[in-house]
């Protein structure tokens, strides 16, 4: 599992992008501990942006990944 963050100082919708990929061959957690990163969770808001759905922190922290495959989240505060 590689895992990427992204921030922008100039205005966007989000204020962070994570991508999430997974090179192998199964399905896999992401395993992220977001809590360092922004201190309080719940105040933000996280959105599927392949999918376009939004995602509860609990959804954002039991995060897997399928095969070959990867996810974006956005994250802004709520």
């Amino acid at each position: 599992m590689k895992v990427s963050w992204y921030s922008w100082e100039k205005p966007s919708p989000w204020k962070y992008l994570l991508i999430a990929g997974n090179l192998t061959l199964r399905e896999q957690k992401a395993e992220l501990d977001l809590t360092r990163l922004l201190h309080s969770p719940e105040a933000w808001r996280f959105r599927d942006l392949w999918e376009n759905r939004e995602l509860s922190w609990d959804e954002v922290r039991a995060l897997t990944v399928r095969p070959n495959n990867f996810r974006l989240i956005g994250i802004a505060k709520k």
